[in-house]
């Protein structure tokens, strides 16, 4: 069974490039949505903050993998270094 980290972390470059993407698209329609509060019918106001959650999300998950690639190599080092351990006693 897989753990979580080797899931999740297996494709670093991927994962920075959805963290960036959800980031960027956050900030963007969250300051959209600043700017034309006043101006925002209620159902564009229901969409624009729906963007701004689901690109929230997206970054979230993102950075999950970030995290989970780096979990994945200090459980890779950490499996060599009992490797080598046992095999100097």
């Amino acid at each position: 069974m897989m753990h979580w980290s080797e899931r999740f972390g297996q494709q670093p470059s991927r994962s920075w490039r959805r963290f960036l993407f959800g980031a960027v698209l956050f900030w963007l329609f969250a300051i959209v949505l600043v700017i034309s509060l006043e101006y925002l019918t209620r159902w564009q106001f229901y969409m624009l903050a729906a963007a701004v959650l689901l690109n929230f999300f997206i970054a979230c998950f993102g950075y999950l993998g970030i995290l989970a690639n780096r979990i994945y190599r200090l459980r890779i080092q950490q499996a060599k270094y009992k490797d080598a351990n046992a095999k100097l006693e």
